[in-house]
């Protein structure tokens, strides 16, 4: 069963990054970054849907670097949060010029 998992996880994180690929493709050039001093915006501030947040709050996340010090296999393990809200993730903290595991702990 745990290998069944890690495949998953593996074919989830290709299918998010073919998805991110495609956006970039149609967007090359995001928008000017909103760099925070100390990347401790929180994330009610940073154009994400209300449900999102909930589930980021629900899995201890508040600020923008907690967020970014995720990878996407780990997000994967939160409940109710899937490949989409994952690429509208990526997408918010790209608009700060930060990326998934930029803050890996």
């Amino acid at each position: 069963m745990a290998k069944a998992n890690k495949k998953s996880a593996k074919e989830a994180s290709q299918t998010f990054h073919n998805i991110m690929a495609a956006s970039v493709k149609g967007n090359p050039k995001p928008k000017e970054y909103k760099k925070p001093n100390n990347y401790s915006l929180p994330i009610e501030q940073m154009e994400l849907p209300v449900k999102l947040q909930i589930v980021l709050k629900n899995n201890g996340v508040t600020m923008l670097k907690e967020l970014a010090s995720y990878d996407v296999e780990d997000l994967l393990q939160f409940k109710n949060l899937g490949i989409k809200s994952i690429a509208l993730i990526e997408r918010a903290i790209h608009k700060y010029g930060l990326r998934l595991g930029d803050f890996r702990r």
